[in-house]
């Protein structure tokens, strides 16, 4: 059962198994370049920036069960429906209560990146307030996304 949950897709991934599993590479890919490009004073633990990149993923398992219309499949391509049974939390809420409920340390510092990665724009305090590392996972999460829309796009 929890395979179907992990096959949890994004937008522009095409409905593809395991793309969450894909969209969290990227995100890990992109977080580790951009924390390379930094200063070597200014680089944030290469541990804490792919944990955070994977953590703040976990999120949105079970947010979606399979879509068990073949109607709905075939015509809409919609392969997945929201799981209505989920107590409403944001993604990075949610990763963070995984991760806390399973055992996983976080510092306050990976706490808030995972916390803040997918709060809006117009959140000043997650933006102003933000630490190096939820800025990377921030911008990283961007890439990803917009190397998936590419990818959507035949790029």
């Amino acid at each position: 059962m929890i395979q179907q949950h992990l096959r949890v897709c994004f937008p522009y991934s095409r409905q593809l198994p395991g793309c969450s599993v894909d969209h969290a590479i990227k995100v890990a890919k992109y977080a580790v370049y951009l924390n390379k490009s930094l200063p070597e004073s200014m680089r944030e633990d290469l541990e804490s920036v792919l944990k955070v990149s994977f953590l703040s993923e976990i999120g949105k398992t079970f947010l979606f069960n399979p879509c068990t219309s073949d109607w709905h499949i075939k015509n809409q391509g919609k392969y997945f429906e929201f799981n209505e049974e989920l107590v409403s939390m944001k993604v990075g809420e949610r990763s963070c209560f995984y991760a806390l409920s399973n055992g996983v340390k976080l510092n306050d510092s990976e706490y808030q990146a995972i916390l803040n990665h997918d709060k809006s724009e117009d959140d000043k305090q997650a933006r102003w307030y933000s630490t190096k590392l939820g800025q990377l996972l921030k911008q990283a999460t961007d890439l990803a996304i917009l190397e998936e829309k590419e990818m959507s796009n035949g790029k």
